[in-house]
């Protein structure tokens, strides 16, 4: 009696483990998006690398919504917009981007990922001359700087 329980138990627990995880589908789903938004992008195809970083975008934002594949994909949707020259927009997703990396969470998947969101909107201000605005934000990405540093 004790052995089939145990085998039972074992049984159950090997099905289990064989069950796909939905995270890893998902994930792959995202990988999968990116992959043809950076083939459209290198092609040069950028209306349609948007379309499919936009649907990165949904689904890094269902899987985590402050997590670091919708920061990678934010930084590809604002790349994307910068070559169409739709600066109001990349704008607006570099300022999504600083506001992710402000949020509250563990620094090792934060910090470096905050710093280096705010350096590139900082540069793309100066891009489209808005040097004072840089500057600001350039001071928050020290300040993010030391506050990885003193961690």
């Amino acid at each position: 009696m004790l052995l089939s329980r145990a085998a039972l138990v074992l049984a159950a627990l090997l099905a289990l483990a064989s069950l796909p995880v939905a995270t890893s589908a998902d994930e792959r789903t995202w990988a999968r998006l990116m992959d043809n938004a950076e083939r459209a992008f290198q092609d040069g195809r950028y209306e349609s690398a948007e379309g499919w970083v936009l649907d990165a975008v949904r689904e890094a934002e269902a899987i985590d919504s402050k997590g670091p594949l919708l920061v990678q994909s934010l930084r590809k949707l604002a790349e994307v917009y910068r070559k169409q020259g739709k600066k109001g927009q990349a704008e607006a997703v570099l300022r999504r981007l600083s506001a992710l990396g402000q949020q509250p969470g563990p620094p090792e998947s934060a910090g470096a990922d905050a710093v280096t969101s705010l350096e590139k909107y900082a540069a793309f201000l100066r891009e489209i001359g808005r040097e004072n605005d840089a500057a600001m934000v350039q001071i928050r990405a020290g300040q993010n700087v030391k506050l990885i540093s003193d961690c």
